[in-house]
């Protein structure tokens, strides 16, 4: 099971803290805010230079907000899954601006960019290295039944694991997922 804080209650938290800043921000207090929370898992991959790539198992947890007809705010908690034999875990948590098309048909069509505050644990040095870099995605909604979405999401981050003396990597997480809208 992943390291990460995925379930361990501070997503809550932060999702609490998130969701009341959103709603107290000046001039949006009575605007149409449409919040959702959502969880989705998939295959993640990090792409190695001049190796091929390694595919793992990733999750992530989602809290939203749109803000305005097109536009808002994610905010995800994200596990990468574990690599070169299980001596590398990679994850983070990532903010995103999102503008979101919708269709009469039920089809959502969402475009992301953010930044993403990574982490990287080495199990066999009992280490860890962190840093941020940007992230950007899309993905594809589609409503289920009031209130509920199904939604397929690609991701991309770039840089991960960079540092003054290691270049870092790209990685993605192609997922599948649900939302709850209130």
């Amino acid at each position: 099971m992943c390291g990460f804080p995925i379930m361990n209650g501070s997503i809550f938290h932060s999702a609490k803290l998130f969701i009341i800043g959103i709603l107290s921000l000046p001039g949006l207090a009575f605007a149409d805010i449409n919040g959702y929370i959502g969880a989705g898992v998939g295959q993640a991959t990090l792409h190695l230079d001049n190796k091929a790539d390694q595919k793992a198992i990733g999750n992530k947890v989602f809290i939203g907000a749109d803000l305005l007809n097109i536009l808002g705010i994610e905010y995800s908690q994200i596990n990468l899954g574990k690599y070169l034999d299980d001596t590398v875990e990679i994850g983070g948590t990532a903010l995103y601006g999102v503008a979101r098309f919708s269709f009469q048909t039920g089809i959502t069509v969402m475009a992301r960019y953010g930044l993403f505050d990574w982490e990287i644990k080495y199990t066999t040095a009992n280490s860890s290295s962190s840093g941020q870099d940007r992230t950007h995605g899309i993905g594809v909604a589609y409503q289920l039944m009031a209130g509920f979405s199904a939604r397929i999401d690609y991701d991309i981050f770039r840089n991960v694991g960079e540092t003054d003396t290691f270049s870092g990597n790209e990685m993605s997480l192609v997922s599948a997922g649900i939302s709850f809208h209130f």
